[in-house]
């Protein structure tokens, strides 16, 4: 996985390419392939408690371009990813973290 990520020039270890998962999940997923996560989560009991956008991600709501392979992550859909990121936390950063009580 180290190996396809060097040829696909993907930085895992950007904010772009996280997901919340939980310790179990994030173990037993560490270093598949994006379509072999994306078939475990997809296929998870609806008990098991996985963050929206982190489900969002493995269905790749948030990439713009690359909808006609979803069973790849490239740096297209981490920057897409990253971007809507930004998009939600807009208020928050702008500010200077200043909240009303």
């Amino acid at each position: 996985s180290e190996e396809l990520n060097k040829i696909m020039k993907i930085d895992i270890h950007k904010l772009g390419n996280l997901a919340l998962l939980d310790k179990e999940r994030n173990i037993s997923f560490s270093n598949k392939f994006f379509n072999e996560k994306r078939e475990k989560l997809i296929h998870e009991k609806n008990d098991t408690y996985i963050p929206i956008c982190t489900r969002n991600v493995f269905l790749k709501v948030y990439s713009k371009e690359n909808m006609d392979n979803l069973l790849i992550w490239n740096n297209e859909d981490m920057k897409d990813y990253f971007n809507e990121m930004k998009n939600v936390l807009h208020d928050f950063i702008n500010d200077g973290g200043e909240r009303d009580a």
